[in-house]
């Protein structure tokens, strides 16, 4: 019974539906079984036909027709051997259909995952002889535009092994087929194993009107067709050469954090003073050196605090939500461009200062604080530079920076101090194109993928006067702001 709905989901080519598939017997003690069942088929066949034949010859006999025998022999022939033909080309349709080379990917999907099993020898024993996989269960769904497949492992696969399936997955199907797969998200519970694939190569999003950001009280700024900065990465890293496109890449985030909720605000820390220091004046407070960074960082650190009060006044609240979510005050993103030509220029000067005195341990304490409690504030932070040492931005920072993207080449010791693995571990980048690559954490990711990153059209959308029409639609009046600190802000 269970077998007959398992092949019943799996059926309907075009289903939207999920389908099920057990495997609890390799291919070729299948396909034995196929052959037996089709020979059994046949002689069945044979024999109907031979006992039609038959009774036929007898009621001609019988009732002493004049029609030749010979007719009905004819008759008997061709039903015999179309029904053969018939069921030839009903299974080689089912075949082709069922087939790598299948236009239906539903239909596809069984063949493969079947493959796919023999393959790996999920069906194995594994070290202790004692223990051996009776059967896996395989779920798969086909969308619009991802195909979702779930493997059941009945805890009998170990855990490496487990958790390499996706990678082992996605080579086999790109081998096997015609298509281009690329696994979105893949995702690891205890004997289950979740998978997200999809046909679409990721294509570069242009922002070249507001419009195109879409309006949320959670972080939500697309970075490509196919990824996006979110709450589950509040924290981000971006690093990259000049001309590698970062200064596009900045202006995107920050113009589609605009865009995503009237109420946010931007904070900016502009290590050189230059062109994002003049822009963002003009909505925001702007820090171009150690001592008003120090302060930005502190009044941050003071509104976050203020926010978890806010948060935690009502001790009885079930509600465990971020506090944009709670209170619809929006959101505060603090960009610290340039942060490595600050931070050297503070440690310069720290020389000349008693330890108590130091900046630059002050500016990361605050940072620290920032990167580590901010989220549930939504309190987000954003470090971006050529390059960004181990010296500067220790582990116990990076490692809470859910969001790294590396822009144009990335040497090794970049690959280590950003992903934490070798260059050789890399994709392979388009840097002739401005690509780059992304780590988004909480997706399960095996390593960074290659991505494009937004362009965006200043011609059709000038940053500057794009954030002064922002600053007055929000009662700023566009005036731009003292650069070294700016004015206060009233901030929630």
């Amino acid at each position: 019974m269970i077998i007959m709905i398992e092949w019943l989901s799996r059926l309907l080519p075009t289903s939207k539906g999920v389908a099920v598939l057990t495997i609890n017997d390799s291919i070729v003690n299948t396909d034995k079984r196929r052959r037996k069942a089709t020979k059994d088929l046949l002689k069945l066949w044979t024999g109907a036909c031979i006992i039609l034949e038959v009774g036929r010859v007898i009621q001609k006999i019988v009732t002493r027709t004049s029609e030749s025998l010979i007719s009905i022999s004819k008759t008997s022939f061709a039903i015999y051997f179309g029904g053969i033909m018939l069921a030839v080309f009903t299974v080689f349709a089912w075949r082709y259909f069922h087939s790598e080379y299948s236009p239906l990917e539903r239909w596809q999907l069984e063949l493969l995952l079947r493959r796919f099993s023999e393959t790996t020898d999920l069906l194995g024993r594994s070290d202790n002889e004692v223990k051996q996989t009776q059967s896996i269960r395989w779920e798969y769904q086909v969308m619009k535009h991802t195909t979702m497949v779930k493997l059941f492992t009945g805890g009998h696969v170990s855990l490496e092994n487990e958790h390499d399936i996706g990678r082992r997955l996605l080579a086999f199907m790109n081998k096997e087929t015609t298509r281009y797969w690329e696994m979105i998200t893949v995702e690891y519970d205890t004997g289950k194993v979740q998978l997200h694939f999809t046909h679409e190569s990721e294509q570069r999003i242009i922002v070249d009107r507001l419009d195109v950001m879409p309006r949320s009280e959670s972080l939500n700024i697309p970075l490509s067709s196919r990824f996006s900065w979110t709450d589950r990465q509040p924290m981000g890293l971006i690093v990259g050469p000049t001309g590698s496109g970062k200064t596009s890449l900045l202006k995107s985030i920050i113009i589609g954090f605009l865009a995503n909720d009237k109420n946010n605000v931007v904070y900016t820390i502009d290590g050189k003073a230059a062109f994002l220091s003049v822009a963002m004046s003009r909505i925001g407070k702007v820090a171009t050196d150690g001592k008003h960074a120090i302060d930005l960082t502190a009044e941050l650190c003071r509104v976050m605090e203020k926010r978890y009060e806010q948060m935690n006044a009502n001790y009885d609240s079930e509600r465990d939500q971020v506090h944009a979510k709670l209170f619809h005050q929006g959101g505060i993103l603090l960009v610290a461009d340039e942060l490595l030509a600050l931070v050297a220029t503070m440690q310069a000067e720290d020389k000349e200062l008693k330890s108590a005195e130091r900046l630059y341990p002050k500016l990361y304490k605050n940072l620290l604080a920032l990167i580590v409690k901010g989220r549930q504030a939504s309190i987000y932070v954003i470090i971006s530079g050529q390059m960004m040492p181990a010296s500067i931005l220790p582990t116990e920072a990076r490692s809470s920076l859910g969001m790294r993207i590396s822009l144009g080449r990335t040497s090794l010791q970049q690959a280590q101090e950003v992903f934490g693995v070798s260059n050789r571990e890399l994709p392979t980048v388009d840097t002739k194109h401005y690509g780059g690559l992304i780590w988004l954490d909480g997706l399960n990711w095996e390593g960074p993928k290659a991505f494009m990153p937004p362009m965006y059209d200043d011609k059709a959308l000038p940053f500057k006067a794009t954030l002064t029409e922002l600053a007055e639609s929000r009662g700023g009046g566009g005036t731009p702001q003292d650069a070294g600190g700016g004015e206060h802000l009233p901030v929630t």
